[in-house]
């Protein structure tokens, strides 16, 4: 009235299959059109808000398609001038869904206890089940998608939130705004921050397994490097070829004494890819090189476990730590060396098994080739070692660090790059 322009939010949540993997969820706004120009924008609930690129935006009439755009790279949309009448506006969104790990399951369950209530649109993108409320089912659901990628929800992938219902349109402009995760990430890390690992980076080598018969079922330990208190993990291993995961066992225990039985895990092997989720309301205490998980595996276990960049450790509530690191025993006669964290602004760890005894050498030469540090000893018995590479004063850039190992009957020269980051 007036010459202003106003819209109402409808409380329905439509939502469209399509054909493929993802599911399209939409919501419809009704607009009352003065000749206004109507425009907005669209950003993902992160903590700090991320433009949406490539979200579906349908104005109809009469539930008839009128125009249609997409967002650019900033979330925006502009239909221009817009004739008068009433309209409805949808907001679609066919991008692939992402986000949701063993964090979210964890805040969803404590949501539940009342220990972390959600609200708002995260508590909107926790009914996964499409039911109204939030309990212990939506959780477990949402951890079990963290291990089957394609696990659909009854809600859909993606919630839009409803906001500006009571907008006073000014200057025959009508600017809407609104915002959305992905069903399932109530934590909103759709766009996480970098994360502490190279994808695939073999894990520290600690120990050795023993020789196994092809078709047995033996054991393969990973241990946490760091003491870190553990609300929630979601690992990613790559393992090596012809090797079969029959179980996943919790290992580490909390600090009222109970393992990981005391919370929620699941599994799933697709290839040689191994998805490992678990959370639990008490927390796990591991001590520094304790036993995380066990793998009960059958086939050949030469080779390495390397960890995916999507692996994620979280604190009790569910924040992510920034850096972690997982070790396990290897098997074989050679003697195997990794470097973590690489690249590094600090402290980074090399760590050796070595097979026998022997003499081991260790060099390090700086971006212009010349030795910073240089040492050599004698190793008495096959082992693990750790040495520490304080690089804190070290200039930024790209150093070479050199291993020698001469061992019984045999001779290696290893040669690692080092990046050296600024502070």
């Amino acid at each position: 009235q007036n010459g202003n322009l106003s819209y109402r939010i409808n409380d329905t949540l439509h939502l469209d299959t399509v054909s493929g993997l993802y599911r399209c969820d939409t919501i419809r706004r009704t607009i009352i059109d003065l000749n206004s120009n109507v425009k907005g924008q669209i950003k993902y609930a992160s903590q700090v808000p991320v433009p949406m690129q490539g979200v579906v935006v349908e104005l109809r009439r009469s539930n008839q398609l009128v125009y249609q755009t997409v967002t650019d790279q900033n979330g925006s949309f502009d239909f221009g001038q817009i004739r008068n009448n009433r309209y409805s506006v949808d907001f679609k969104s066919f991008l692939p869904r992402r986000g949701v790990n063993a964090a979210d399951a964890l805040v969803a369950m404590r949501h539940y206890t009342g220990s972390l209530p959600l609200n708002g649109l995260k508590l909107k993108a926790a009914n996964v089940n499409a039911r109204g409320i939030v309990n212990g089912q939506e959780a477990l659901k949402i951890l079990q998608r963290t291990v089957d990628l394609n696990l659909p929800f009854t809600a859909g992938d993606w919630v839009f939130d409803s906001v500006n219902h009571n907008t006073y349109i000014f200057d025959s402009i009508t600017n809407i705004t609104n915002q959305v995760l992905c069903f399932g990430d109530v934590n909103a890390s759709y766009f996480p921050s970098p994360p502490s690992r190279v994808a695939g980076e073999p894990l520290m080598q600690i120990g050795r397994l023993d020789m196994i018969p092809l078709n047995d079922l033996f054991e393969w330990p990973i241990y946490l490097v760091k003491s870190q208190s553990i609300g929630s993990m979601t690992l990613e291993f790559v393992l090596p070829d012809n090797i079969l995961v029959e179980d996943v066992v919790i290992t580490a225990r909390s600090e009222r004494g109970s393992n990981g039985s005391r919370g929620h895990s699941v599994f799933k092997q697709e290839g040689n890819v191994l998805r490992v989720s678990w959370f639990g309301l008490d927390a796990l205490l591991p001590l520094d090189g304790g036993e995380l998980i066990r793998l009960k595996v059958r086939g050949d276990a030469n080779g390495l476990i390397k960890i995916v960049s999507s692996s994620e450790i979280t604190d009790g509530i569910g924040q992510p730590y920034s850096n972690f690191a997982l070790a396990a025993p290897v098997r074989g006669g050679d003697c195997n060396v990794s470097l973590f964290p690489n690249p590094s602004s600090g402290i980074t760890s090399l760590a050796l098994t070595l097979p026998s005894s022997g003499t081991l050498t260790f060099t390090v030469m700086d971006p212009l080739g010349r030795i910073i540090s240089s040492s050599e000893e004698e190793v008495l018995s096959s082992c693990f070692k750790e040495i520490k590479l304080e690089s804190d004063q070290w200039m930024p850039g790209n150093y070479l660090i050199r291993i020698q190992w001469n061992g019984l009957g045999t001779t290696e020269n290893r040669l690692l790059r080092f990046v050296k980051l600024s502070r």
